[in-house]
């Protein structure tokens, strides 16, 4: 009965204990994800949702890159918050202004923020190896 009971103890400490109010919030977050995912599967069977077929699909886009932003803000991880913002950013500019230069700020935004993701990714990958070994 011993062991069971140091067993459990180890188990209880690992477990980080958040406040009721951030899972909600992050719950939340999957509201715009599951809305850009349905519109872009609108978009996939000629539905018309938004308006116009042809934006539907960047409509969609938009709102699972704010799911993203959103739930990084939420768990206060900041260079991916960064780089999702950046994404959502270039995505918006890209629906909203039709000028050459502001879609080469989007390109440029867009490029920053897929580099700022892959580099965290990369990043928690090298460092997940290195604690398997």
């Amino acid at each position: 009965m011993a062991k069971k009971k140091s067993v459990i103890k180890r188990t209880a400490r690992g477990i980080e204990h958040k406040p009721s109010w951030k899972n909600i919030l992050l719950a939340l977050t999957l509201l715009p994800l599951v809305a850009g995912v349905l519109l872009i599967i609108a978009w996939a069977l000629d539905w018309d949702v938004t308006g116009s077929l042809e934006n539907q699909v960047y409509v969609g886009i938009l709102f699972i890159l704010l799911s993203a932003t959103l739930s990084n803000l939420a768990q206060k991880n900041w260079p991916l918050f960064i780089g999702w913002l950046f994404l959502f950013i270039a995505d918006l500019l890209f629906l909203l202004i039709v000028n050459p230069s502001f879609q080469l700020v989007a390109g440029a935004l867009a490029i920053a923020g897929g580099g700022i993701i892959m580099f965290r990714f990369f990043q928690q990958i090298s460092q997940r190896s290195e604690k398997a070994k």
